[in-house]
């Protein structure tokens, strides 16, 4: 599904398998926790979610006013988290012991991604950006037969 509640489980398995700093998926998670809890996004899908929409809700629901530097600290957090869900479950990249997740551009409104593939180890890496987080088989293959064509 996933929601922010895989969100969660992601940050605690990167803690047990070492790949990220205790404290990092702790603040982490307290962010998701804080913004997610009782709103009306807990069942929504992370990957698709407007970000600006989630705070503006988390906003709206709290009984007290909140600072700028919390809501920009908390959106950061839950962006990187997504992020990182996306790089590591979604595309399947490994990370190694304590690894810090570099900061990448896999987000613009959870709608699109873009990754970084090594082509060739060590000489050439290829950036492709705005790929749709829901890519359909057959989108995939006009991809391919582009890339094909445009080798020939």
């Amino acid at each position: 599904m996933d929601n922010y509640f895989d969100l969660l489980d992601f940050l605690q398995d990167c803690v047990e398998r070492d790949v990220m700093k205790f404290h990092t998926a702790r603040t982490r998670k307290t962010a998701i926790k804080q913004v997610f809890h009782g709103s009306s996004f807990e069942n929504e899908s992370v990957l698709t979610l407007d970000i600006d929409t989630l705070m503006s809700d988390f906003i709206k629901r709290s009984h007290q006013e909140i600072k700028t530097d919390t809501i920009k600290t908390y959106k950061s957090r839950i962006t990187r988290s997504i992020e990182d869900y996306i790089r590591v479950v979604k595309l399947g990249e490994n990370l190694t012991a304590k690894e810090v997740l570099p900061k990448s551009s896999l987000i613009k409104n959870l709608k699109t991604i873009g990754v970084t593939c090594p082509i060739r180890e060590g000489s050439i890496d290829i950036e492709v950006s705005n790929i749709p987080i829901d890519l359909t088989e057959q989108e995939l293959e006009k991809l391919i037969t582009l890339i094909r064509l445009s080798l020939s």
